[in-house]
């Protein structure tokens, strides 16, 4: 428990430090949304606020290399961390892609449905409902679809909450 409240800690602090760091940089480059009839702020914000929350996740995760635990060790001895690493990257890389440049909505579609089959590729799956008469989606074929799924259905969950400063980080705070 030590070590997961040390990361969530390190990860806090990193935040804490980028946050103000990248708001500075998103107001310079004037990366910033305008208030609108469909916006809720009445000030210009800064759309890349999510680069200080990556890093700082990646950077806190990525502290568990000076601890030597038992849980630290099975961190880096699962091969899925490293896929969720890189479908977390693709993720990140898309959204901040449509921070600078808005895409549209088949390339937005496009690349989570590339980061769910990076998450089914590198070994995380649903592969068991427990609800569905035969339990097993392998058996049925639906373990990739649903893997896609659910990736996609989350992603957009987040997306379309984080109309409001500060509400997908604080739902995303309470999921984990």
């Amino acid at each position: 428990m030590g070590t997961i409240f040390g990361i969530f800690l390190n990860s806090l602090m990193l935040s804490m430090a980028f946050t103000p760091v990248v708001l500075r940089v998103g107001r310079e480059c004037n990366l910033v949304e305008r208030p609108s009839a469909r916006k809720v702020h009445s000030i210009a914000v800064p759309r890349i606020g999510g680069v200080a929350i990556f890093m700082a996740c990646m950077m806190g995760g990525a502290s568990c290399i000076f601890y030597k635990t038992n849980i630290t060790e099975a961190i880096f001895q699962d091969p899925r961390i490293l896929w969720l690493a890189i479908g977390a990257l693709v993720v990140f890389g898309l959204g901040l892609i449509d921070d600078l440049w808005r895409l549209g909505y088949i390339a937005k579609f496009s690349v989570q449905i590339l980061a769910g089959i990076i998450a089914y590729n590198g070994g995380l799956r649903i592969e068991l409902i427990t609800f569905l008469p035969q339990h097993s989606l392998s058996h049925m074929g639906l373990c990739l679809p649903i893997t896609v799924l659910w990736v996609v259905l989350v992603i957009n969950a987040i997306n379309l909450i984080d109309g409001l400063d500060g509400l997908a980080a604080g739902v995303g705070f309470l999921v984990c």
